[in-house]
């Protein structure tokens, strides 16, 4: 099983080094202050999270 496991993490990577490569991806390093990912993923302090919902433009909506 780890085998199997070990083997699909090598090909991943050697998928994304192959594109990085051939320039079809870029890594960029961004700052958590504006990451958007981290809305989803943290508990966010109300200023921070209020300027990540706006950059995604995200609306609220009601349910009922």
């Amino acid at each position: 099983m780890l085998h199997q496991h070990i083997k699909h993490v090598d090909i991943k990577y050697h998928f994304l080094r192959e594109h990085i490569a051939l320039k079809e991806i870029i890594i960029r390093y961004v700052n958590t202050k504006n990451n958007v990912a981290d809305i989803f993923t943290k508990a966010l302090p109300t200023p921070q999270f209020s300027k990540l919902h706006m950059i995604l433009r995200m609306s609220v909506w009601d349910s009922t």
